[in-house]
């Protein structure tokens, strides 16, 4: 019998938790908090596992957010010889349920586990001790070269496949809701980290190394792919750690974009870049390959925190980047740590206050956390100053779990609440942040002799009137002061440039705060009704040589 891998993520139905402390969906809690009804919905499927099992050279199954009677059911049919189990930090416990399961009844069955949940297996604590013992192998960093190597020991199969990705695609709703608002086709451009900073468990993971999985034409080459067979996603998102690093294969992938059917259409590109390697581009450049939003670790504003806690990625005016990137209509997704050593109540404050003013177009406000296996963690560590009632069962990223030298958490996490306010007064929801930008860049950008800028005010102008909708609608749900002004502003280049568009806007805006309200209302009422709250799809998929097939339940 030909042997057979089931690659599964934890076992559902995951935690109720408060809207701020959700460990499955970074939009509710993170990137779009405190938003209200314009809060939004993620779903990101569990990518790792459909990129190993599309890659290997024996047929597969992947699992995603099984319950555990399905879980139980797919191996009973006993049709695998090896589980691979992906998880993160938080699950470790389902996931030692699901091995002590398994080891009672199926023995026989090899368990690999992987992803970045086995940085737990780099300090002793008592869940994932008794899991590691039960495992059989334990996956560190990348995935794909460790299960060619046991499948190639175990069952002599060599693995000679090209690489290839076919993910489903990210998907952005309402708040609380299954309705789609914008969908993104998902590429992982590669794996690892080089900058090695303290508390990123990227680098931790990888040692410092990074591993392309293309070269700039073949990453060009899988997006357009992609870009075909869902001709009507607008967008990818390109998980690479710092896509922009690798100048010339950013300028490889450029040369293939900036000549190809994706740059005419509204199609744009969200990337991970460091405010380092940004800056080593053009804003010529930038668009030319796509790219129409970042994410930028913007960690801390002050130059001391930066140096001291060794964020030499960081360097460089940010606050002016992000004006630049803005006027453009080049989105941002910043994100700002509370709690680093170096900083006092007072410079985070400061943080606060300049981060709030950058008005990034999306951004995550986190307190510093460590994460066993980082140079942070092994610092605090050996100054004893792990919290002493620290369980992996309950790490959430929303916390801190390290006695703080400067100030106290409640301290800390106050700042990091009170800078998803400000950042709500200052800019308003993200339908309004995006429409701002977007005009601006549109206005900037049209009048330009290069054929490059034209086609991009092109995308703007086509992307701008869906968006005036809600970022009209959203003046009557926020009344921060410095958001009044930017609304007044930008509604009035929008009147200017495109007089009809506003009008209909006018005219239709009332209808569409009437369906903002009863989407919420039902999503919401639907969410508190269900004693499970809101969990993610069961989904199954089968990979048999070049057969794939998808079943959401």
């Amino acid at each position: 019998m030909n042997p057979r891998i089931l690659f599964t993520s934890p076992c559902g139905p995951y935690a109720r938790l408060p809207v701020d402390k959700d460990p499955i969906d970074y939009f509710y809690y993170r990137n779009t908090f405190k938003q209200g009804l314009f809060q939004l919905r993620s779903f990101q499927s569990w990518h790792s596992l459909h990129f190993l099992a599309q890659n290997i050279a024996i047929s597969s199954l992947v699992l995603e957010n099984p319950t555990k009677k399905a879980f139980h059911m797919e191996i009973n049919s006993g049709h695998y010889q090896l589980v691979a189990i992906g998880f993160t930090i938080l699950l470790t416990k389902k996931v030692y349920e699901m091995v002590a399961w398994l080891k009672q009844y199926h023995p026989e069955i090899i368990v690999v586990l992987g992803g970045y949940g086995t940085a737990v297996f780099k300090e002793s604590f008592e869940t994932s001790d008794k899991l590691k013992a039960l495992a059989d192998y334990i996956c560190y960093g990348e995935g794909l070269g460790f299960l060619n190597t046991i499948i190639e020991k175990k069952w002599g199969i060599k693995n000679e496949k090209a690489l290839s990705q076919d993910f489903l695609p990210a998907i952005n709703s309402f708040f609380r809701s299954r309705i789609p608002i914008f969908r993104q086709i998902v590429v992982v451009g590669g794996l690892g980290c080089v900058y090695g900073c303290s508390f990123c468990s990227t680098s931790s993971q990888f040692n410092k190394h990074y591993i392309p999985l293309f070269t700039g034409k073949q990453l060009f080459n899988s997006i357009l792919t992609q870009a075909r067979k869902h001709p009507d996603i607008p967008s990818a998102i390109i998980y690479d750690e710092d896509f922009l690093l690798n100048r010339q294969a950013v300028l490889e992938f450029m040369e293939y974009f900036s000549n190809s059917e994706l740059q005419k259409r509204p199609f744009l590109l969200t990337i991970f870049a460091s405010v380092q390697s940004v800056l080593n581009y053009t804003i010529e450049e930038l668009i030319k390959c796509g790219i129409g939003t970042i994410f930028i670790g913007v960690e801390s504003l002050n130059d001391e925190v930066l140096k001291q806690e060794g964020l030499p990625k960081r360097f460089g005016n940010v606050e002016v980047l992000f004006d630049n990137l803005h006027a453009h209509g080049i989105n941002t997704l910043g994100s700002l740590i509370v709690g680093w050593d170096s900083q006092n109540k007072a410079t985070a404050l400061k943080d606060s206050e300049r981060f709030v003013s950058m008005n990034p177009t999306f951004y995550q406000v986190v307190p510093l956390h460590v994460v066993p296996g980082t140079k942070l963690w092994d610092q605090m560590k050996a100054e004893e100053r792990i919290d002493i009632d620290y369980k992996v069962e309950y790490d959430g990223i929303t916390d801190f779990n390290f006695v703080s030298k400067s100030f106290s958490h409640k301290e800390a996490l106050k700042i990091v609440f009170d800078t998803y306010s400000g950042l709500v007064k200052e800019g308003g929801p993200w339908p309004f942040r995006l429409f701002e930008n977007l005009l601006k860049g549109y206005i900037l950008l049209k009048s330009k002799k290069d054929i490059v800028f034209f086609q991009r005010a092109k995308i703007y102008r086509a992307m701008l009137w869906p968006l005036s909708l809600m970022a009209f609608s959203s003046r009557l749900f926020f009344y921060g002061k410095e958001y009044r002004k930017r609304w007044l502003v930008s509604m009035n280049l929008f009147w200017n440039n495109f007089p009809f568009l506003f009008f209909i806007t006018v005219i239709l805006s009332p209808l569409v705060i009437f369906v903002l309200i009863l989407i919420y209302s039902i999503s919401a009422l639907i969410y508190w009704i269900n004693p499970l709250g809101d969990q993610p799809d069961f989904i199954k998929t089968t990979y048999s040589k070049s057969l794939v097939s998808d079943k959401k339940i």
